[in-house]
């Protein structure tokens, strides 16, 4: 099943580019066209990864983060025009995983989505298999447990044979 890719701009031709080109390279892809939309696109559709603009109206990129982030940890990769170190360190520290400036290459686009898809699937593996590691080791644990309160009720009814120093158990 191709992932999802949700598509949050307030630039139609940016989102219709960008929507073209993902779907040529076999994702399937949500739009929003500012921050409300795409939290309500977001909740429906349950994207693998968001393409999010900063500068929306109603709810701009950097509102949209810590909204989302409660719900969710989709990652998320700025698209913006703006140049300023400050804003790119202000989206990353929101949550955001990548940012990349407008206007942007196609290509590097779809590297970057590819990449952090790859990283975020990778660790979506690790957590499935420490999960699987937790149960099994809680139920190690619980049998472990039982045999020690087993081997002490054991203890209690062992009698030591005098001729041989040995435990001699009555059951």
């Amino acid at each position: 099943m191709p992932k999802t890719i949700l598509i949050a701009d307030d630039n139609a031709n940016v989102r219709t580019l960008v929507k073209d080109y993902l779907i040529e390279k076999g994702y399937r892809v949500a739009t929003a066209e500012n921050g409300r939309e795409a939290i309500f696109v977001a909740r429906h559709e349950k994207p693998d990864l968001i393409l999010l603009d900063i500068m929306m109206p109603e709810m701009d990129g950097y509102e949209f983060i810590p909204v989302y982030r409660k719900e969710s940890d989709t990652p998320i990769i700025l698209l913006t025009a703006k140049l300023e170190e400050s804003d790119k360190v202000l989206g990353l520290e929101l949550g955001a995983d990548d940012y990349l400036l407008k206007p942007f290459n196609s290509k590097e686009l779809v590297t970057r989505v590819n990449t952090i898809l790859k990283r975020t699937e990778m660790l979506q593996k690790v957590k499935k298999k420490n999960e699987e590691l937790t149960s099994k080791n809680k139920y190690i644990n619980q049998k472990l447990k039982t045999f020690i309160e087993q081997s002490k009720s054991i203890d209690k009814e062992a009698i030591i044979d005098p001729d041989t120093g040995l435990y001699k158990y009555s059951f």
